[in-house]
């Protein structure tokens, strides 16, 4: 049985996998002929075990600040306005061509993550998207350590900070 997202906490994660996913870049990135195939590239909160190809990103919560509900008057009624925190990380093979030149490998990686970035920003709170504030770089870039290329593979990660809002 699959669970829907539903409420404050889990809403905005499947709107940032539903953002994600709407990327040019990102569907051709993970090789996805639309928006359905680009989400099974994006998991909520991790990936279980080893069944994952990348590239791949997965959406997780923020921890301390991942959500806020702050009260607004509006005469007798009230309403909360909700903004939060939630995490994106990226990841992908060095490719061959680039596996011997920290450089070229770094360079190849970030110029993909960024594209994916400025398209995230181009769509923010448009069409229904998720109302994107604010992007910054939570960790990484980083590629695989030396001890982990024999078990995990030549990789780069990067995690994503997301501020969503209005």
């Amino acid at each position: 049985m699959t669970v829907s997202a539903t409420g404050p906490l889990s809403l905005p994660l499947e709107n940032l996998r539903t953002l994600l996913a709407n990327s040019a870049t990102f569907k051709t990135w993970v090789g996805a002929a639309d928006v359905t195939a680009a989400k099974d590239r994006i998991y909520l909160a991790g990936v279980a075990g080893t069944a994952y190809t990348r590239p791949y990103a997965v959406v997780m919560q923020a921890g301390a600040g991942g959500l806020e509900r702050v009260a607004e008057a509006d005469g007798a009624a009230k309403r909360f306005i909700a903004s939060g925190r939630l995490l994106l990380a990226l990841e992908d093979d060095v490719p061959s061509d680039y596996q011997s030149s920290y450089a070229d490998a770094e360079l190849d990686f970030t110029n993909t993550i960024g594209a994916i970035i400025s398209e995230m920003e181009a769509l923010a709170g448009t069409s229904g998207f998720l109302a994107v504030k604010h992007i910054a770089i939570h960790s990484g870039p980083a590629r695989s350590d030396a001890d982990e290329k024999s078990s995990t593979g030549d990789y780069y990660q990067i995690v994503l900070e997301v501020e969503w809002g209005i």
